[in-house]
């Protein structure tokens, strides 16, 4: 199933069994199919294949913005007020139009069941 927000698709993700659950059917798969026990290197297979399906949330991100060397040495060290005043007024320009771009683009809260539910959240 495919969720629209905002003229965007976003896939809907299924909800994963428990992982040893998970594990457990797959190896009991490669019993019934083969009429033996998984070798240890099948089982580790699964284990790996299993544990890269895991899904985290993720609860926030840091951003900073740091401008180049050169730029922080032409705001820390150049001797006329004006050109500070300018440094420091182009960087804040630049941070605002990236917060700008991640709350249009990337700011986003998934909720509801398998995260149907798909809504912006700004401060």
């Amino acid at each position: 199933m495919v969720l629209e927000f905002a003229n965007q698709k976003f896939p809907e993700y299924e909800t994963l069994e428990p992982f040893a659950d998970r594990v457990a059917k797959r190896l009991g798969t490669i019993e019934t199919e083969t009429g033996r026990a998984a070798t240890p290197a099948e089982i580790a297979n699964v284990k790996r294949e299993e544990a890269s399906r895991q899904r985290t949330s993720v609860v926030g991100y840091n951003l900073v913005f740091s401008p180049v060397k050169s730029v922080s040495i032409i705001f820390g060290l150049h001797p006329d007020e004006r050109v500070r005043t300018a440094v420091k007024a182009a960087h804040d320009a630049a941070v605002a139009a990236v917060i700008d771009m991640l709350e249009q683009h990337a700011a986003f809260t998934r909720s509801g069941s398998a995260g149907s539910r798909r809504s912006r959240r700004t401060a």
